[in-house]
């Protein structure tokens, strides 16, 4: 629990490597136990500025250096691919289904549900919450004595669709029935 047995120091950046580099020497002078990472840069950085134990969600860990293999990722660090070569063919697939999108001359999809806060029609990624829980986890196994080179990388399997017909219907666009029923989630 939160304030009972684990303290959580939270640092956010806009920034590019430097100021990454040095918010995470300044997590390190702090002695805090792990470093939790969103995304390929700022996991990169911390595995070089830190000897710290590493848990990141990013997309392609291997293609990125982040890790060496997802089976045994290496070094210090470990976490969740959030983005995998068969989601874009995926997109894709999506929004051929989808032909009152391409008559529109917007074929847009984004990665991620919070997109939608910004008027976006369509959406197709990783549940976020199922992120964090997968994150959470293995921060767990870690303070718990598990070193991040033991702990195999995983995968997201589950991805989710998210239509909004209040913007299709700003656009003028119909959505297909048959892509309405894939959708895990349809906001009207």
């Amino acid at each position: 629990m939160e304030g009972e047995n684990i303290l959580i120091e939270v640092r956010r950046s806009l920034g590019g490597d430097e100021e990454l580099r040095a918010l995470a020497s300044e997590l390190a002078a702090a002695k805090v136990e792990l470093i939790v990472a969103y995304g390929t840069l700022p996991a990169r950085v911390a595995l070089r500025a830190t000897t710290l134990p590493l848990v990141f969600a990013s997309g392609n860990p291997i293609d990125t250096g982040l890790a060496t293999s997802f089976a045994k990722p290496g070094g210090n660090g470990t976490g969740v691919s959030t983005i995998t070569a068969e989601l874009t063919p995926k997109r894709l697939e999506i929004l051929k289904v989808a032909q009152a999108v391409r008559k529109t001359r917007l074929p847009a999809i984004f990665p991620r549900r919070e997109y939608h806060e910004e008027g976006v029609l369509m959406s197709y990624g990783p549940n976020a919450r199922e992120v964090q829980r997968k994150l959470v986890a293995y921060v767990d196994k870690i303070l718990k004595g598990a070193k991040p080179s033991d702990l195999p990388i995983e995968e997201m399997s589950k991805y989710e669709l998210v239509i909004d017909l209040r913007v299709a219907h700003e656009l003028g666009i119909e959505v297909p029935q048959e892509l309405l029923l894939r959708a895990d989630e349809v906001i009207r």
